[in-house]
């Protein structure tokens, strides 16, 4: 019989887990310590698991809203764009018709030109700068 007995060697081969946990590590009390720590541990994951949930619940919530906002924004890109292109389509015909009645006034001065009208041409000159004196004279 040995006499020089360890105190290790006197505990049961698992009383260090049953009095520490596992490795040593935790405060479990009794025979559950690594229970405790497994269910610690879940509830743990559980709980990161259920905040993280909430924030990506609350990050897909603002997603939405940016989403709804620029659909709106699109919208309303979009009609500006029609209301431009039609007033862009009024003014090409008002241009056309403009381009239309000058280009008509210049043959009918070329044919007057070459008919010999040269009076014409002298009275029509003067007659320009008779109404750019008259507005300069009714603007001051």
């Amino acid at each position: 019989m040995k006499r020089n007995m360890n105190y290790r060697d006197r505990l049961p081969p698992d009383a260090r887990n049953q009095l520490f946990g596992n490795g040593g590590h935790g405060g479990g009390s009794g025979g559950g310590g690594a229970r405790d720590t497994s269910r610690t541990q879940r509830i743990h994951a559980e709980q990161s698991e259920a905040l993280m949930e909430q924030e990506n619940d609350r990050n897909v919530n603002e997603l939405a809203d940016k989403i709804g906002m620029l659909k709106s924004l699109t919208i309303n890109i979009g009609d500006e764009v029609r209301d431009q292109n039609r007033l862009l389509d009024g003014m090409e015909g008002d241009f056309e018709g403009t381009g239309g009645l000058l280009s008509g006034t210049m043959n009918r001065l070329k044919k007057m030109s070459s008919a010999g009208h040269s009076n014409f041409m002298c009275y029509m000159i003067l007659f320009v700068v008779f109404v750019f004196l008259l507005i300069y004279y009714l603007r001051r």
